[in-house]
């Protein structure tokens, strides 16, 4: 079962109203954990590393050992977030600016107040959306019942014989 883990994983930030929550969430996570740790000192490598062991998506660990790969090959935070292709452009267009101005935790701590707030939109937008999702399920449901409640009347008063 553990195998079928990160295609599950990946399967999970895919689904509507849901995934884009947990993808929010991953990035706000990310960003956070990875501005702490280099504002406190660590080396990139070492944050990035501690970064990925954080994460419990195991799709999304790959893809952070792949930017891991990258970055200690030499290649910038910014190129390898973008090469790997999970992380959207406004992030990786964000940490290059931190990156050319010499300020990457700033820069990783703003990104990450940018997408805490975008997901809280997101949030927001969808605990609205429960009423009215549970009002339309309900008047199935009554609709439902109401047909089949119907369906049995009329099938009985056909099948009754008039003498």
């Amino acid at each position: 079962m553990e195998k079928y883990r990160p295609a599950w994983d990946q399967k999970r930030l895919g689904l509507p109203l849901v995934g884009p929550i947990l993808t929010g969430r991953f990035f706000v996570q990310f960003l956070e954990t990875l501005a702490s740790l280099v504002e406190n000192g660590l080396p990139l490598l070492r944050a990035l590393d501690l970064s990925r062991d954080a994460t419990q998506n195991l799709y999304v660990r790959g893809l952070l050992g792949q930017v891991i790969g990258m970055v200690g090959e030499g290649a910038s935070l910014s190129k390898s977030l973008k090469k790997v292709g999970f992380f959207p452009p406004l992030m990786t267009d964000m940490i290059t600016v931190g990156e050319q101005t010499g300020d990457l935790p700033l820069a990783l701590r703003r990104t990450a107040d940018r997408f805490d707030k975008e997901l809280t939109k997101r949030i927001t937008r969808m605990q609205a959306m429960i009423p009215h999702i549970v009002t339309a399920g309900m008047a199935v449901l009554v609709g439902m019942v109401a047909y089949m409640m119907i369906s049995v009347i009329m099938q009985s008063v056909t099948g009754i014989k008039v003498r």
